[in-house]
């Protein structure tokens, strides 16, 4: 039993320290200087697309954040689902305080039936552009973006190898319920595998005109997203994906339990369809699962054996794994703030993971694993899908959102799941 038990403390040790780093390197980069655009190089003309279905809470805040942005030739595309659409109410605010020519709306004309509404809009907007636009920017509804979010994430673009750039989702939530900071603990984790493995976003995204012209956008025209397959579109084109801290993107948003869970879900089975490390993805999340099984059956079992001293072992390493994730995700934490501060915002700090937080993160993680193998079909705001692989997606049948699908949970500061 000393060698299953030394193993199991090598393991928890090794795993805490990649853990630890990880975190940490993905915090280094919030204080690097960001690749500066050719003085002599006008910046080039962007387009920002913001596909909309249904009234996330915080719209008229992400809209107008958007309008702000501290760059200087762009203008921001909607596409909303229908005419009935309740986020038509945050749109006319916005557009009455800045004008259509910033703020350009049209309603989605055609649903396509083998992939998600938000590909359908973001086609539909992608068609329609200028043709003197160079660069296109995606984003969500439910992200709050700071001033020089859109020059953070163009800036690398000076590079010609790089066809693409991509942010970080940040949860900031105001309240401090059990499942908003799950899903806090979640994205901690969660953050820093995306910044590591290059995954792109498309809740904070720029990728090149002529990258979309090469058909990219007719591939995503037949995919449930429009983000992570742009990294398989990139490495048949050896071109470089680029992750910007800088651009992180705030999400103010509560949630439920439930609304967690099915978000979560949803990103497991969107790895699963496009991500080219996906069974690494697996392996990973396997191996933790069955450290930590072997990890509590082996504290009964060392206890029930009267071996105190590997007992004593088993039960300290735990809070020492705990702290040392504790430690660098407030630092993580503290550098977002500082970020969002400089740029002239404000938000919430993150809840310190504490024990019950991360066994139910680490949890989450595993069912939903099991979730995205098993998976054949995926519900997204109000719409069911049928999944049966990467470029089969089949939506069952549409319907106009409800508003009322937008009050369960928490009401008016619930997310849109």
């Amino acid at each position: 039993m000393f060698y299953i038990v030394a193993a199991i403390l090598v393991g928890t040790i090794g795993f805490t320290i990649s853990q630890a780093w990880l975190i940490r390197q993905l915090r280094n980069h919030y204080s690097r200087p960001l690749p500066s655009w050719p003085a002599d190089t006008p910046w080039p003309k962007a387009a920002v697309i913001l596909s909309l279905r249904g009234n996330d809470p915080f719209l008229e805040s992400c809209l107008r954040n958007l309008i702000r942005q501290d760059y200087p030739n762009f203008f921001v595309q909607i596409v909303i689902d229908s005419d009935t659409d309740p986020a038509w109410e945050a749109i006319r605010t916005v557009q009455a305080e800045c004008g259509p020519s910033r703020l350009r709306v049209t309603t989605l004309q055609h649903r396509r039936q083998d992939c998600s509404l938000k590909n359908s809009s973001i086609i539909q907007a992608i068609n329609g552009l200028p043709e003197e636009t160079e660069v296109v920017a995606f984003v969500d509804a439910d992200a709050i973006t700071h001033s020089t979010w859109l020059r953070s994430l163009v800036a690398p673009l000076a590079n010609s190898e790089i066809g693409c750039t991509t942010g970080i989702r940040w949860f900031a939530p105001t309240d401090n319920t059990f499942a908003t900071r799950l899903r806090c603990f979640w994205n901690l984790i969660a953050a820093s595998g995306i910044f590591h493995s290059s995954t792109p976003w498309g809740g904070s995204m720029v990728v090149r005109r002529q990258l979309l012209d090469t058909g990219l956008a007719e591939e995503w025209a037949h995919m449930f997203c429009e983000d992570v397959h742009t990294l398989n579109h990139l490495q048949r084109r050896n071109l470089k994906l680029v992750c910007v801290p800088q651009a992180t993107v705030v999400n103010r948003e509560s949630t439920t339990v439930m609304g967690c869970l099915r978000f979560v879900n949803r990103q497991m089975l969107i790895l699963r369809l496009y991500h080219p490390q996906w069974w690494s993805a697996v392996a990973l999340i396997t191996f933790t699962a069955v450290l930590r099984s072997c990890h509590y059956f082996f504290i009964c079992k060392t206890f029930l054996y009267g071996e105190w001293l590997s007992c004593l072992a088993l039960l300290l390493i735990r809070p020492i794994n705990l702290y040392a994730t504790q430690y660098e995700a407030s630092r993580l934490d503290r550098a977002v703030r500082q970020m969002v501060v400089n740029n002239g915002q404000e938000i919430t700090p993150n809840p310190v993971p504490n024990f019950l937080g991360y066994v139910c993160a680490e949890a989450m993680f595993l069912s939903s694993m099991v979730y995205a193998l098993c998976a054949r079909f995926v519900n997204w705001r109000g719409i069911t899908y049928k999944v049966k692989g990467p470029s089969n997606i089949k939506m069952l049948a549409y319907r106009p959102f409800l508003e009322s699908l937008a009050s369960t949970g928490l009401a008016k500061r619930s997310s849109v799941v």
